[in-house]
């Protein structure tokens, strides 16, 4: 990864790997790095960063979507929801999400 950080959730959508949120030294992240295995590189990328730092939150994949559920910040547990499309880079985490 780009810099040392503890906790982050890692995914993989298709041949790409996500490291989400974590801390590092001084702070709660809420950067989010990509890996294309193809590129067979080692090389991480920065992406847009979700809205809230978020700590040791749950992560799923549907399709090209990432769901990033609660976790924590550096006060409280988190009950929000963020969720990224990973077709479209550079585009923004979504955090509203339909209930229904």
């Amino acid at each position: 990864m780009l810099g040392p950080r503890s906790r982050p959730r890692k995914v993989k959508v298709h041949e790409v790997i996500y490291a989400v949120g974590g801390r590092n030294r001084e702070r709660m992240m809420s950067s989010v790095e990509r890996h294309d295995i193809e590129k067979g590189n080692y090389m991480w990328e920065s992406i847009v960063p979700m809205s809230t730092p978020r700590v040791g939150p749950g992560v799923a994949v549907l399709g090209s979507l990432i769901y990033v559920l609660g976790g924590g910040d550096e006060q409280n547990y988190l009950n929000s929801c963020e969720r990224y499309w990973c077709l479209f880079i550079d585009k923004e985490w979504v955090t509203e999400i339909d209930k229904q």
